[in-house]
């Protein structure tokens, strides 16, 4: 009996080690699959920008990627959980965030930007034709500090009042957002990331017809990266070597036409 003991503990065992070393081997990406175009579901399938940059640094490196889809305002946590091991679409590096992971190289550039309804394009022409004014963005997206951080010609942060809650509404993607937006006259406008308001902007018939961006109008100048967490700095020097490939290699500029975001590359080779 105790030999049977011994023998059913140690299969246990290697089957447990079996188990951590197949998760080890597996990177698991996390990413909000509602953002267009840097990663969303069409026809059944997850693709996108940032999908395809990651399939083509797996490659690369030799390594497993795994995609999960996640709540985009859980994300840091998710990373901290380790239920994932990347967070990588659309992440815009900051300062508050570099507090809590570790970025790669920056990848791609962005502008927070403001969404309006084209029968208002005479009334909000400026950030300061907005004070005042109830306004709409992404939980957990970096639409709320460029709002807070926005400044007029005086260095005055215009949006303070803006801030108070009952001024804004977060909701969970990008797309209810632009619903939100064209179907209501509750919100004067969204505030959200360039690449993907142009995106839904040229692919929507409906949403090109009603909405718009506001003209030169930038809330706030942005970059993409990829979170890790900070003790990953083995994995995180794969990734920005294998970005580098990708830019000397052409693939990353591939990839980048294929979605229209050329102009945005920040990778050199």
């Amino acid at each position: 009996m105790k030999k049977f003991l011994i023998f059913a503990l140690s299969v246990l065992l290697m089957l447990s080690f079996a188990g951590c070393a197949k998760r080890s081997d597996k990177i698991i990406v996390g990413y909000d699959n509602h953002f267009a175009p840097m990663g969303f579901s069409q026809d059944g399938q997850d693709v996108g920008f940032d999908l395809d940059i990651a399939k083509a640094v797996g490659e690369e490196l030799g390594l497993e990627f795994e995609f999960q889809a996640i709540n985009w305002k859980q994300k840091e946590f998710e990373l901290k959980a380790k239920s994932i091991d990347l967070i990588w679409n659309g992440y815009t590096i900051t300062e508050e965030r570099k507090e809590q992971v570790a970025f790669s190289d920056p990848y791609l550039k962005n502008e927070q930007v403001v969404v309006i309804r084209k029968s208002d394009k005479d009334t909000y022409t400026s950030a300061e034709s907005l004070v005042g004014k109830k306004l709409i963005w992404q939980n957990g997206s970096s639409a709320k500090d460029a709002v807070a951080g926005y400044a007029d010609a005086d260095g005055n942060k215009i949006f303070a009042d803006t801030l108070a809650e009952e001024n804004y509404t977060q909701l969970d993607d990008n797309v209810m957002i632009l619903q939100d937006l064209n179907m209501a006259n509750e919100h004067a406008a969204a505030v959200m990331d360039s690449v993907v308001a142009n995106y839904y902007l040229s692919i929507s018939e409906d949403f090109k017809a009603n909405l718009m961006v506001i003209p030169d109008l930038v809330l706030a100048e942005e970059e993409y990266g990829i979170g890790l967490r900070k003790e990953d700095t083995e994995l995180l020097a794969k990734i920005n070597g294998a970005l580098k490939t990708l830019k000397a290699n052409g693939k990353l500029d591939e990839i980048a036409e294929k979605w229209g975001l050329s102009d945005l590359l920040l990778i050199e080779a």
